[in-house]
């Protein structure tokens, strides 16, 4: 590949040609140039396949020299150098074909960069040329612009002076001024039940029927991600109508059912990595399900983030084990549902398979969660789940079938008379009742949430854990005021208490007798 770079400041030509000689690969000869009329003999009679000029030269400005060198069978890659004040003839070059452009002052990786990306670009053209694909002639500005968006979706980038330059330079300056919504289109089924070329086809059909759709909505911009997906950044005010005129044309002119997910309306360069990840995991959930069109990624927040007081409903193994000890079905279901999301949400292919074998593992997690906390044999999944869950064939039915079977597990271990927490709590408390043991300390020491050990205390027990606790330690209050010499307010520090009056008051309350009578063996109808 022959290069031809034409820079009056000596050490930036410097810089550039220092650049060029690290890039061995694939660059034949790179010639450099001080001047216009040195640089259009040259290149008149070598045809390089890229020229690199900056704008102001002695004599002949960069543009003209591109004016002179481009014809109708010449046509190379040109990228122009520009300082800040110039910026104006950046954006004429665009009208003689430039490419791209570099903004002053200097900057060796930035240089780097967009050399290699119109290195690209050329091998690829010529290896579309190869195959007479129709479709070369369009690769070039379009698709360097392409490759600049994908990389600001990919990469959190700030609004510096050169990434506004170089949005101007695209006419993609209102992604810095306008709310805006990234939108990621997909064919339903794509990558799974269709050949490579017969997806790629229905790909580049979606591409033209939205890139002729969106001509009405402005402002909007087009391209294809690394994955041959869709992704269309528009205005946000008109998102509904523009997604819904988009699934409609398609299956209307393309007989092909898209999948659509969109971000959250966003502002400014910063954001759009952000909302470009958003619609994509909105795109992979609407990918999962049977019969929807597009989903919505604030909506798919809202339904993932459940609620339990201040905090979002937990959906590891460890906090759905302590539901299913509470028997609750209704918040199985939505923990079932909110897990099977975020495992969506963390996948990189719409397969529900994958899903599937996710939610598989989860369910083992369970198993060995539960098995650590009651009496019974959860030691492996059961095979027909397996078969279950390999048939089915939308997030909904996976969801339905996941649900089903921990709903009924957790009824399962709740059909028992005598659960097998509350057991080993009511054995700490035996054992401990001198100590100043708390709801808290006995749940951690169980591995389990307070509030469910609490309601699990009330359904087996009858009475809350505070007041089984009291029973306890009066109990052991009225052994050791009948059959030992301890003194009352020895016997209180024994059973847990250090309050000689707090303690009277409960003993009374518990006995109907104050501790002094009750030693002294006076008859009390609770006592007999």
């Amino acid at each position: 590949m022959h290069v031809v770079i034409v820079e009056d400041e000596k050490e930036i030509l410097a810089g550039m040609t220092e650049v060029m000689a690290e890039l061995v690969d694939g660059l034949d000869h790179v010639h450099a140039f001080d001047n216009a009329e040195e640089a259009i003999l040259h290149i008149q009679d070598h045809a390089p396949e890229v020229i690199i000029t900056d704008i102001v030269l002695p004599h002949a400005s960069g543009l003209e020299l591109i004016e002179r060198v481009v014809t109708k069978t010449y046509q190379p890659k040109t990228i122009i150098v520009s300082g800040y004040n110039h910026f104006e003839y950046a954006q004429q070059g665009i009208r003689l074909g430039v490419q791209d452009y570099i903004l002053k002052p200097f900057d060796k990786q930035r240089f780097r960069s967009v050399v290699l990306g119109m290195i690209e670009a050329v091998r690829e053209e010529d290896e579309a040329r190869k195959h007479r694909d129709p479709a070369a002639s369009e690769l070039g500005a379009k698709a360097l612009r392409d490759k600049f968006l994908h990389g600001l979706c990919l990469q959190t980038t700030a609004l510096h002076e050169h990434v506004y330059h170089r949005l101007m330079f695209w006419s993609l300056e209102w992604l810095a001024a306008t709310d805006y919504a990234v939108i990621a289109i997909d064919a339903a089924g794509h990558g799974r039940s269709r050949a490579e070329q017969e997806a790629d086809l229905i790909s580049f059909a979606i591409g033209n029927i939205v890139d002729d759709i969106i001509r009405e909505f402005t402002p909007s911009v087009l391209f294809r991600n690394a994955r041959n997906q869709w992704c269309l950044i528009a205005g946000a005010a008109d998102t509904d109508r523009l997604t819904e005129e988009v699934a409609e044309k398609i299956a209307l002119y393309n007989k092909t059912t898209v999948r659509i997910g969109i971000s959250v309306p966003a502002g400014g360069v910063q954001s759009l990595a952000t909302a470009y990840e958003q619609a994509l995991q909105a795109l992979q959930v609407c990918s999962l399900s049977k019969g929807r069109t597009k989903q919505y990624y604030a909506e798919l927040h809202t339904r993932t983030s459940l609620h339990t007081g201040a905090k979002g409903q937990q959906t590891s193994p460890e906090h759905i084990a302590q539901a299913m000890l509470a028997a609750d079905a209704a918040t199985l279901t939505a923990a079932v549902e909110a897990l099977l999301r975020e495992l969506a949400l963390r996948l990189r292919t719409p397969d529900l398979r994958e899903l599937s074998r996710a939610g598989l593992e989860w369910l083992a997690e369970l198993h060995a969660s539960l098995a650590s906390r009651v009496e019974s044999s959860l030691h492996h999944v059961p095979l027909e789940l397996w078969e279950a869950l390999d048939r089915c064939d939308s997030f909904e039915s996976l969801q339905a079938c996941m649900s089903e079977y921990v709903v009924q597990l957790a009824r399962k271990i709740n059909s028992t008379t005598s659960h097998f927490i509350i057991e080993k709590a009511k054995q700490l408390i035996e054992k401990r009742y001198a100590e100043p043991i708390t709801l808290q300390g006995i749940a951690e020491t169980l591995s389990i949430h307070p509030v469910w050990l609490s309601q699990l205390f009330k359904r087996e027990c009858g009475v809350n854990f505070v007041d089984y606790l009291a029973d306890v330690r009066i109990e052991q209050a009225k052994r050791l005021l009948r059959d030992s010499e301890l003194k009352i307010y020895e016997i209180v520090r024994a059973v847990g208490y250090q309050d000689l009056q707090h303690f009277g008051q409960i003993f009374k309350k518990k006995t109907g007798l104050s501790p002094k009578d009750y030693r002294m063996g006076i008859a009390h109808p609770f006592d007999r």
